[in-house]
C-alpha cells in the first residue's frame, strides 16, 4: 500500500490511485503492529517480574550463591528496562499512526507538523538509547 501510495506521488500521471487513502490505510496496519508490540512487551515484563520472583525465592532457600543471583539479577533488570523503553517507543508511535490513519491525514491533519515530528524524534533518540543499553554489558 505504501509503494503504491508513493509511486502515485512520484509519477501522479502514471498511476491514478489514491495515493492519501492508500497510505491511511497502511498506517491502520502499522498501527495494529503497535499495538500487538505493545503487549509482546507487556507479556514480557510480566514473564520478567515472574522470573525475578523465582531468584527472589531462590537466593532465600539458598540454592543460588550470591553471584550467581546478582548476575541473574542484573540481567533481568536489563530486560525491563529494555522492555520499558520499548513500550515507550511505541507510546511515541501511536499518535503520529493515529494522525497519518485518518482519512485526510495530507489536507486537514490531526497534529500539526511539528507535533508529529518532535514525537518521531522522541522515538528515534529512545530507540538509540535503547540500542545503546542493549549492547552494554
Amino acid at each position: 500500500l505504501e509503494h503504491l501510495a508513493y509511486a502515485r506521488w512520484v509519477a501522479p500521471n502514471w498511476i491514478k490511485a489514491d495515493a492519501e487513502r492508500y497510505t491511511a490505510l497502511s498506517c491502520r496496519f502499522w498501527m495494529t503492529y503497535i499495538v500487538a508490540d505493545c503487549v509482546s512487551s507487556v507479556l514480557k515484563l510480566k514473564e520478567l517480574g515472574r522470573r525475578r520472583g523465582k531468584l527472589e525465592e531462590e537466593e532465600q532457600n539458598g540454592t543460588i550463591t550470591d553471584e550467581e543471583a546478582s548476575t541473574k539479577r542484573k540481567e533481568i533488570d536489563k530486560g525491563v528496562k529494555h522492555q520499558w523503553l520499548h513500550i515507550a517507543r511505541c507510546a511515541f508511535f501511536t499518535l503520529p499512526a493515529i494522525n497519518w490513519s485518518l482519512p485526510k491525514w495530507e489536507r486537514d491533519p490531526w497534529l500539526s507538523e511539528h507535533v508529529v515530528n518532535g514525537l518521531m524524534f522522541a522515538e528515534s533518540v529512545t530507540c538509540f538509547y535503547q540500542s545503546v543499553c542493549a549492547t552494554k554489558n
